[in-house]
C-alpha cells in the first residue's frame, strides 16, 4: 500500500480484516490532518450517478463508523446533522426542485425555508437550504489511530519511505526508492498516494490534481455557540473541544503548505456570508489553522478499483470529501481483491474504476 492517508489507512485496515498482511509505505514520518471534516451525501437534480454512490457512501460511511466507536476503538465524532445553505435565491429554488423531485425522506434529507434553518442553527442564517440530520463530523487523525488499532500487527507501517518508482517482478510488484533500493514487494500493490499516484502510474491516464485547502480555527466564544455543521459557501464546524473549524480555500497551481492570515480572511468572510454575525471579533492574523492538499478528479468520484495493470489498485482522488468517500471505497476494493460481492452495483463500481480515464 502506497500512501497512508485516509485512503491507504482505511483499504490496509479492511484488507487485514480479511487475513492480509500490508505493508503501510509512506513518504513521511509524520501525516497531519484538519481537526475535523464533514461527511454528507451529494444531492442533484437528475439523481446523477455521483448522487447515487454518495448516498451508498453516505450510508456505508455513518455504519462503519458507528462499528468502530461499537467495537470500543477511540473514534472522535458527532453526528450533530449538516445543514447546507443555498447561495441566493436561484439556488434556493434548485434545492426545492431536487428536494420535491427526489421525494427523499425527512431522515435524510429536509428542505427548509429560512426561519427553519436558523432554528436548526440556532442563530440567524442567511437563507433556505437543505438540512442532512445523519450528517456528521469526523477526526481524520482518530479515524486513522482508530483503523490501525483495528488492523493490529497486519499492517506494517513504513514512514518515512518516499517510493520513487514501481516495478513489475515475476507475478508481483516492487515499490523503489529514488536509488532503485526495494522498500517493499507483494504480489498485490496499491496507488493510496493522492495526486502523486499518476507519476507513478502514467500508463493509467489517471486525472487527478493537487488541490490547496486551508482550513481555520476559531477560538471557543459565548457568542458563537454552534452545535451543528452549516456549509454552503464553505463550512462552520463545531470542533470536539470547543470552538470552530471553518474552512476551507480551494487554490489550484499553489504549493505553499504555510498557514496564511490572507486565507484566513477568506474563510471568515464565507463563514459570514452564511452566518451573519458570527466571526465578530474573531482576528485573522491571530488565528490558527491546517493547510492540506485535495486530491481532485475532475467528474469529482473518487478512483478506487484495479487498473489495466495486473495486480495493480488504487485508491485515490477523494477531493474534498475523504470522509465520505474512503470507508466504501475501501471496502469496494477489499471485496474486489477478495473476490467477493461488490457493496456497489456495477454500474457504480465502474464510475469509480480507474479504468473509467482509458475509454
Amino acid at each position: 500500500m502506497v500512501g497512508a492517508g485516509l485512503a491507504g489507512t482505511l483499504a490496509a485496515e479492511r484488507l487485514a480484516f480479511r487475513g492480509w498482511t500490508v505493508d503501510l509505505v509512506d513518504g513521511r514520518s509524520a501525516r497531519s490532518n484538519a481537526a475535523v471534516g464533514l461527511v454528507r451525501p451529494i444531492a442533484n437534480l437528475r439523481d446523477a450517478l455521483n448522487a447515487k454512490v454518495s448516498r451508498s457512501a453516505f450510508l456505508y460511511a455513518l455504519q462503519h463508523y458507528r462499528a468502530l466507536q461499537h467495537d470500543g476503538y477511540h473514534l472522535v465524532w458527532n453526528r450533530c446533522g449538516v445543514l447546507q445553505l443555498a447561495e441566493d435565491g436561484d439556488e434556493a429554488a434548485r434545492f426545492a426542485a431536487i428536494a420535491q423531485s427526489q421525494g427523499y425522506p425527512s431522515a435524510f434529507l429536509e428542505l427548509v425555508d429560512a426561519k427553519r434553518a436558523s432554528d436548526i442553527a440556532g442563530r440567524p442564517v442567511r437563507g433556505a437550504g437543505w438540512w442532512f440530520p445523519g450528517g456528521a463530523v469526523v477526526a481524520p487523525e482518530s479515524l486513522a489511530v482508530a483503523s490501525l488499532a483495528r488492523a493490529g500487527e497486519a499492517v506494517r507501517r513504513r514512514s518515512g519511505h518516499e517510493v520513487a518508482g514501481i516495478e513489475r517482478e515475476g507475478d508481483g510488484w516492487r515499490a523503489l526508492d529514488a536509488e532503485g533500493g526495494v522498500i517493499a514487494a507483494a504480489p498485490v500493490i496499491v496507488l493510496a498516494n493522492a495526486a502523486d499516484a499518476k507519476r507513478l502510474l502514467p500508463e493509467s491516464r489517471l486525472s487527478l490534481s493537487a488541490v490547496r485547502g486551508q482550513v481555520t480555527y476559531l477560538p471557543p466564544s459565548p457568542a458563537r455557540a454552534l452545535e451543528v455543521v452549516v456549509s454552503g459557501t464553505g463550512y462552520v464546524a463545531p470542533l470536539p473541544d470547543g470552538g470552530h473549524c471553518i474552512g476551507a480555500s480551494y487554490q489550484h497551481d499553489d504549493d505553499d503548505r504555510g498557514v496564511r492570515a490572507a486565507d484566513h480572511r477568506d474563510n471568515l468572510a464565507r463563514a459570514e456570508s452564511m452566518l451573519p454575525g458570527f466571526i465578530a471579533g474573531a482576528d485573522a492574523a491571530a488565528l490558527e489553522g491546517w493547510t492540506g492538499f485535495r486530491a481532485t478528479v475532475p467528474d469529482r468520484l473518487p478512483i478506487f478499483g484495479a487498473t489495466a495493470l495486473p495486480g495493480v489498485h488504487t485508491a485515490t482522488g477523494l477531493g474534498s470529501r475523504g470522509l465520505l468517500w474512503a470507508p466504501l471505497g475501501a471496502e469496494l476494493l477489499a471485496c474486489q481483491l477478495e473476490g467477493e460481492p461488490l457493496p456497489l452495483s456495477r454500474d457504480m463500481a465502474g464510475a469509480i474504476s480507474p479504468r473509467r480515464f482509458l475509454s
